[in-house]
């Protein structure tokens, strides 16, 4: 399922994995301690993931004592994190996989793709890292940010690693969130030692995948490591744009580009179509208590009436269905005027069938992709449909300026953070 956390066993742990999207398999390796768990709560991480799921299967896990993987037995070893890819791969269903590594996530791929070379269908290394090249008081530096309390006066490690968002407030304060429940104070200390001892060069020979290796050369941070590309045989070295060392920041279609003609001969992810969208979701308020109160057969027939209902009422809008599961619907309008009355129809529509709706509408421009659509604005209209009391469509300011003169009604609800987006948002509830 989707994005649903699964176990791979381990010897005797077990690993948190994660997929999205349905085709070739595609193993993500990367070398930050985030979480599975939180990679697609910030928005730029989510909309990389996504774009990797329109032509693949991808596979995101946590290393042992990473986030809801079981702690480290013992210190990591180079050897274990490379068994450790395998059986994620095995857990997932897949004999073998295309890997993408970023960072020293490309010292394991590199040497599975040597060793075990029928695991590999092909390999991307994205800023990738065969060795460390770290003196020993820069060593000192990085494992010092892993310490308890730790304070970032000699060495801002996301500053380093991510310039463009360093001042972000929203994204230091995810940064700092999901590292902290990715790894403990000690078990960063040590995957950090790790990656500054470990070494896969002798194997870069040995390399037979089709190989595709992208660098940032505008990234000029911290850079602990290398990888000569021309010791990969046949390795094709693609450049491109931004300014951070991560492939999930922009330029990320990009790199989402290349992977995808690596694995489907065909790319769509380097160049997309951008619209002006008012983007609304939908989510039946109590839906577990009242299929728990009604029953399988009836709440699943309850919930043909509400789809049913709510297509209808959506293309009477004029509006396009997106996306649905389980009883939440993504939805897009011509113009947020449209979306509005379409949620006030909606809202009086289910409240028949004995059922009440959350609604979020926002309206901006998104990404057109087949199939669905992404960006920012669908990110935002999700939060702020979280945000909606049962019965209530709130949306945002931008909504409320466009609809200004439409005889639209809204009642300013208050200011709420936004998970994932920077700064507070003023809210408006649409009059019933």
């Amino acid at each position: 399922m989707s994005g649903e956390i699964r176990y791979a066993e381990h010897g005797d742990a077990h690993l948190a994995y994660r997929t999205w999207g349905d085709g070739p398999p595609l193993l993500w390796v990367p070398s930050q301690f985030i979480p599975v768990s939180s990679m697609d709560d910030e928005p730029s991480y989510e909309r990389f993931l996504n774009g990797l799921a329109s032509f693949s299967t991808v596979i995101g896990f946590d290393r042992l004592g990473i986030g809801l993987s079981d702690p480290m037995g013992d210190e990591p070893t180079t050897d274990d994190w490379t068994v450790q890819l395998e059986s994620v791969m095995t857990a997932a269903g897949f004999e073998s996989a295309f890997v993408l590594a970023h960072g020293f996530g490309a010292i394991p791929a590199i040497i599975l793709s040597a060793t075990r070379p029928e695991r590999v269908r092909g390999l991307v290394l994205a800023m990738g890292q065969a060795a460390a090249i770290v003196p020993p008081e820069l060593i000192a530096q990085v494992t010092g940010t892993a310490r308890p309390n730790a304070h970032t006066d000699e060495l801002d490690m996301l500053r380093e690693l991510a310039p463009s968002r360093a001042d972000d407030p929203a994204f230091r304060k995810w940064w700092d969130d999901a590292g902290r429940r990715g790894a403990s104070p000690a078990v960063a200390q040590a995957l950090l030692r790790l990656q500054a001892d470990a070494n896969a060069t002798q194997y870069v020979d040995a390399v037979s995948a089709p190989t595709v290796i992208i660098t940032r050369p505008r990234y000029s941070g911290f850079a602990p490591g290398r990888l000569v590309p021309a010791e990969i045989p046949g390795a094709r070295t693609v450049e491109v744009d931004g300014v951070d060392v991560f492939a999930w920041l922009p330029d990320s279609d990009a790199i989402v580009a290349e992977v995808e003609d690596l694995v489907t001969g065909e790319r769509h992810g380097g160049s997309t179509t951008r619209s002006l969208l008012a983007v609304m979701f939908t989510d039946v308020v109590e839906s577990t208590p009242s299929a728990v109160r009604l029953g399988d057969r009836q709440w699943t027939d309850l919930l043909e009436v509400h789809d049913r209902t709510l297509r209808l009422e959506v293309a009477r809008a004029g509006g396009t269905e997106i996306d649905s599961a389980g009883d939440g619907f993504l939805t897009t309008f011509p113009t947020p005027s449209q979306a509005v009355q379409c949620a006030r129809r909606l809202h009086r529509a289910i409240d028949e069938i004995g059922l009440r709706l959350r609604i979020g509408i926002h309206c901006g421009e998104v990404e057109l992709r087949e199939p669905g659509i992404a960006g920012i604005a669908v990110h935002i209209a999700a939060r702020v449909q979280s945000k909606a009391s049962p019965g209530e469509t709130l949306v945002t300011s931008t909504t409320k300026d466009i609809v200004t003169g439409s005889g639209v009604a809204l009642t300013q609800k208050g200011r709420y953070a936004l998970k994932g987006v920077s700064g507070r948002w003023v809210l408006y509830a649409v009059d019933k």
